[in-house]
């Protein structure tokens, strides 16, 4: 009787575990990729300098026709002192672009040039005819770089007395 028992048994545990395994289902995982986005507002600061005691590009030529004449204050020496700086203050690197206002340029002005080299009429220049014409005078302006533009400008007959002008600076995410 004891044997019966011990086999009863065991077919009972034996079923139990059976039962057990079919009861309970399999569980499986499942996996998700989640997108994680960061939302950084572009900041692209512009700041313009000029160099001490200015406030602006100054020219004097010695008379009403001058050609290549360079900038008030801008010396091309190992420590070049620039006629207008330029900063790039935010955090995106900048397109800086350039033109003058609708009123252009002071009469007689032939022509105006930006350029990061010593050498007049090299990179950036605007003549009569494309005067509000905006031009790319940066291309990627690195936040926190900065860069210097030498100025030169040349004229014919230009009108005696002191004339003022609007050259617009413009930045934009590059």
């Amino acid at each position: 009787m004891r044997k019966l028992n011990i086999a009863l048994l065991f077919v009972i545990i034996a079923s139990m575990a059976v039962s057990a395994i079919l009861i309970y289902p399999v569980v499986t995982a499942t996996e998700y990729n989640v997108t994680v986005k960061w939302v950084i507002p572009s900041d692209y600061s512009l700041t313009i300098s000029y160099p001490t005691g200015k406030g602006e590009i100054d020219f004097s030529p010695a008379g009403q026709n001058f050609s290549g004449q360079g900038a008030d204050s801008q010396t091309y020496t190992a420590n070049a002192v620039y006629a207008m700086n330029m900063t790039n203050s935010g955090n995106v690197a900048v397109y800086i672009r350039g033109n003058f206002t609708s009123n252009g340029m002071a009469s007689g002005v032939t022509k105006f040039n930006l350029t990061t080299t010593s050498a007049c009429h090299k990179q950036y220049w605007w003549v009569v005819a494309n005067q509000s014409t905006q031009q790319i005078i940066y291309t990627a302006l690195a936040s926190a770089a900065h860069t210097g533009f030498f100025a030169f400008s040349s004229g014919t007959t230009v009108t005696a007395g002191t004339t003022t002008k609007t050259f617009k600076i413009n930045s934009a995410a590059s």
